[in-house]
């Protein structure tokens, strides 16, 4: 499997995570400093304020599963399409919804092997999430 970025975040001095969403959701915080921080591009470009102060946060796909699983993440409105926008995590995906990506997303999607990695990994550790 090709290493690929999986996560992009910005951790600001007070403990506060951006995490931007998709490529144009720029993220604004006011930090207990005083300052603002800002988080643009998720997985396409990184754009972020530059106090020096601030941690970037890139979790890549080649790094230990354990942490994969507690970054690796979705975007959507839900199974019928007509919920909130919402990120959920790998970790935190029913096993319902990680069924439905092996049958949707297409084999060329650079996820793929992260979403049957996730599947084994529930199986070798007795791990299921239902609704």
């Amino acid at each position: 499997m090709k290493r690929f970025k999986i996560y992009s975040g910005l951790k600001t001095p007070d403990g506060t995570i951006l995490h931007s969403k998709h490529q144009h959701d720029c993220v604004i915080h006011k930090d207990a400093n005083g300052k603002v921080y800002m988080l643009d591009g998720s997985l396409q470009y990184v754009r972020a304020s530059g106090h020096g102060d601030e941690e970037l946060i890139e979790v890549f796909s080649d790094e230990p599963f354990e942490k994969v699983r507690q970054y690796c993440y979705r975007n959507g409105y839900g199974k019928d399409m007509k919920g909130p926008f919402q990120t959920t995590f790998l970790k935190d995906m029913t096993d319902e919804h990680l069924n439905a990506l092996l049958t949707y997303c297409l084999p060329i999607n650079q996820f793929l092997p992260l979403y049957k990695m996730e599947i084994e990994y529930r199986k070798e550790n007795n791990i299921t999430i239902n609704e």
